[in-house]
């Protein structure tokens, strides 16, 4: 199999390695309210703006059908939930003093909910565009198409064990500062979901199945959060 079918260009190497710096530099520094709002459309268009033809060229690889694609999706979502419940299991039974009681409820507790939780209350619909359109798009784009595309070509594990690290800190960002051994157990909610979207990549060689299987993922997500509210 040609690994990853459709390739960056210079350009679009280049471009991604500018916005993947931007992301990873100007995302911890925002608060869940209208900088992270006003900063996520224009990341959004600018990743379209830059990799506009590896995204037409990728979408129109006839590797895998679109059933193929949604099943990879749906399995993505519960690999994601399943993981959260048995990460939160884990610290209740063997880790009870590192167990976070919140008003989310402790079975489906998603440490990236800590960060969300004030956008959602506050402005769910542009919450539910950037968390389930923006956000996956651009992360797909910039971690799985530009990083571990690169990195798997040359060294396979050494592309999911970056790509792993840099998303698995990203989701623990909201809760950095806490006790070592917290956070460990909190990453291994991460972990099923990152390597399984890169597994997906890797056998459908077109980033459109792990994007959808993201924008499914954080669907469900928001759907979870947004009924604590109701």
């Amino acid at each position: 199999m040609n690994l990853l079918y459709v390739t960056l260009n210079p350009r679009e190497k280049l471009g991604g390695l500018v916005l993947l710096a931007l992301y990873l530099l100007i995302l911890p520094l925002l608060s869940a309210g209208w900088q992270f709002l006003l900063f996520m459309p224009v990341l959004f268009g600018l990743c379209l703006w830059t990799f506009w033809r590896f995204l037409l060229d990728s979408f129109q690889v006839p590797l895998v059908s679109p059933w193929q694609i949604l099943g990879k999706a749906v399995l993505a979502a519960l690999i994601s939930q399943l993981s959260r419940v048995l990460t939160n299991d884990l610290i209740y039974y063997f880790l009870p003093g590192y167990f976070l009681y919140t008003d989310l409820g402790p079975l489906l507790y998603n440490s990236a909910w800590e960060w969300a939780a004030p956008l959602v209350r506050e402005n769910p619909v542009l919450a539910a565009v950037c968390l389930t359109l923006f956000l996956p798009v651009v992360e797909e784009l910039l971690l799985r198409g530009l990083l571990f595309g690169h990195f798997y070509r040359r060294t396979p594990l050494f592309g999911f064990l970056l790509t792993l690290t840099v998303c698995t800190v990203l989701r623990l960002l909201p809760v950095f500062g806490r006790d070592p051994v917290y956070l460990g157990v909190c990453a291994l909610q991460y972990i099923p979901m990152t390597i399984y979207l890169s597994w997906v990549y890797v056998r459908s060689d077109t980033i459109a199945a792990p994007m959808t299987a993201h924008v499914l993922i954080n669907a469900v997500s928001l759907y979870i959060l947004r009924s604590y509210y109701a």
